[in-house]
Parts: C-alpha cells; structure tokens; sequence
C-alpha cells in the first residue's frame, strides 16, 4: 500500500501562524494607541501653553494702555530698580514680569558651573521666571556677564 504525503502545510503550523499575525496586529495597535494618546496630550498641553500666554499678553498690554486689570500691576517698574534699569537699557527684559533679584553667592556655582563661571561677588542673579530667562549682572562695570534660558523646575 503506498500512503501519498501531503503537500499542504501541517495544520500546527497554520493554526500557529494565524496565532502570530493576531499577536501582531493586537501589539501593533496597542502600540500605535499609545503613541496617539501621547500626541493627543502633547497638542492638549501646547494649546494650554498657548492659551496661558494669551491671556498673560493681553493683560500686558491692557496695563501698558492704562487698563485696570484686577489683581494685576506692572511690576517691572523701571523706577523702582536700578539694576532692572540698567538691565533693561542693555537687553531686552519682560516688561509685564517682576524679576528675582539674588545676589551671587559662592555657593551658586555649585549649581551651574557654566553658567557662573565668570561670576564674582558682587554680581547679580536676575530671573524671569515665567519668560524662562536668567541673567547675570555685573553692577559694578553695568556688564551683562552672562544669559541663558533656564528650564522650570
């Protein structure tokens, strides 16, 4: 008697197959679910971002032309600090943001090697918090000695 063989694939091996190209297709659309989700959060946080800074921009400019926002001032008066004066004539400073001012102090190296390494007693740390910048000063000379843009902490 002569038993023929089959050509045809085990079916183990198609029963297998199938299983593999189902796993496939459930990862790769998990896997594309998540990288939505985090496009989806990413474009929800820039358009609060941007939303927040619209509202910073027109209260600005509500108090440059003499508008009454409540709660707010323009606290970057000019008059009231002469180092954000002196500031202010060499670079341009946010003008609706009320700046840190801190001396420097031998310890704030530590922090920022680079950042203070032309530093000296006597000069000035100033920090805009919300625009992100930092500058520091140099009152003695009315020098900028350096400037970065720091990250939030």
């Amino acid at each position: 008697m002569i038993v023929r063989q089959s050509r045809g694939v085990p079916a183990i091996v198609a029963i297998l197959l199938a299983a593999l190209l189902v796993t496939l297709v459930v990862v790769a659309g998990f896997l594309w679910l998540q990288e939505a989700d985090k496009r989806l959060e990413a474009e929800q946080k820039a358009a609060s971002i941007e939303k927040k800074y619209d509202e910073l921009k027109s209260q600005c400019d509500a108090m440059k032309d003499g508008g009454v926002q409540e709660g707010l001032t323009l606290e970057n008066d000019s008059q009231q600090n002469p180092i954000v004066t002196s500031l202010e004539a060499q670079v341009s400073v946010p003008q609706c943001e009320r700046p840190t001012i801190q001396p420097f102090v031998e310890t704030m190296r530590a922090q920022d090697k680079n950042f203070f390494a032309n530093a000296n007693e006597g000069d000035v740390l100033v920090t805009y918090p919300l625009s992100k910048r930092a500058f520091l000063y140099r009152e003695s000379s009315n020098a900028v000695i350096n400037y970065a843009r720091i990250s939030a902490q």
